[in-house]
């Protein structure tokens, strides 16, 4: 949520803009997962998180005028089992580095299956936004 919030750093707007910033971390046996810097580092995070059941957190913060939300979600994955040759592969055909645990829930390709909201995973849970856009008085909120 912090993440969130200081994206909106410096970010102007009039009272009558929605302004929403948002930020994922995947968490994994007491070790947070950004984004990858490297190649060499994402393959160290899919090696890590192949085969296994995590957590994928989502913070945001929700802006307009001088009312502010913040809030987070939550959702798990499993990966499937990966070979070095799918990690290899992965790497060079997604390019995850802009990804926080190096990979793409969308992409179809690591994910065996998950639990919870599929916008989370992706990095804004839109079922929660909506939800709290109705509540700070948004109107026509689909």
């Amino acid at each position: 949520m912090a993440l969130a919030e200081a994206k909106q750093q410096g970010v102007v707007a009039d009272a009558n803009t929605v302004v929403i910033s948002s930020d994922t971390l995947v968490y994994y046996r007491g070790k947070y997962y950004g984004k990858p810097l490297t190649e060499e580092r994402a393959a160290e995070m899919l090696r890590e998180l192949s085969g296994a059941r995590h957590s994928v957190y989502t913070g945001v913060a929700v802006r307009m005028g001088d009312r502010k939300r913040v809030f987070y979600d939550r959702a798990y994955v499993r990966f499937k089992k990966l070979s070095e040759e799918d990690i290899a592969r992965y790497i060079r055909e997604f390019r995850p580095l802009d990804k926080a645990g190096a990979y793409g829930v969308q992409d179809g390709v690591v994910v065996d299956r998950y639990e919870g909201s599929f916008s989370c995973i992706m990095g804004l849970p839109v079922e929660k936004l909506r939800t709290t856009l109705r509540e700070m008085g948004v109107k026509d909120v689909q």
